[in-house]
């Protein structure tokens, strides 16, 4: 099977887990998706995506890592900034939250909205959260176009060359 095969495979897949997630996470009850298991579904199914990209199309799996571990990181900001608002203590800045977002833990900042209701409320919040995630999208797509895919491993070698020289 040539690599388009596996990668249309993938999508196929993709999608089917998608929709397999959506019918699962319908509430029955409300007759509703409702906001917290639509932020899950998105934050799986880009990362599956991520993963898929990885596997069949020869994307750094630095890609796949960095989305893990920024979105983990993400969450883990999102709770301390929770348990700050409701002791009235020293907060996150928001730009901070949406740089985080931006460079890629929004799955973990989607997930974290939902789960801790945090971040909920503020309109202004959220479109600005949903900008951060088309622009990192966008910015993953183009990674994988002729001129981005070279910028990007041009990038990680160098990346990787620091980080040699630091540990030796």
């Amino acid at each position: 099977m040539s690599i388009t095969g596996k990668i249309r495979g993938c999508q196929i897949d993709s999608l089917l887990f998608n929709l397999s997630v959506l019918h699962l996470l319908y509430s029955k009850s409300k007759n509703v998706l409702t906001m917290k298991s639509l932020n899950f579904s998105i934050s799986a199914v880009y990362l599956v995506f991520v993963t898929c990209t990885v596997l069949f199309s020869h994307a750094p799996v630095e890609f796949l890592a960095s989305y893990i571990v920024l979105s983990l990181f993400t969450f883990a900001v999102y709770a301390k900034d929770k348990r700050a608002a409701v002791k009235g203590e020293w907060r996150t800045r928001e730009s901070t939250l949406h740089l985080l977002a931006l460079f890629g833990g929004w799955p973990g900042a989607l997930i974290a909205q939902s789960k801790l209701r945090h971040k909920t409320k503020k309109q202004s919040f959220k479109l600005v959260l949903w900008i951060t995630v088309a622009l990192n999208c966008a910015a993953f797509v183009w990674t994988q176009m002729p001129t981005g895919s070279a910028l990007s491993y041009t990038v990680l070698a160098q990346l990787h060359q620091l980080v040699a020289t630091v540990l030796s």
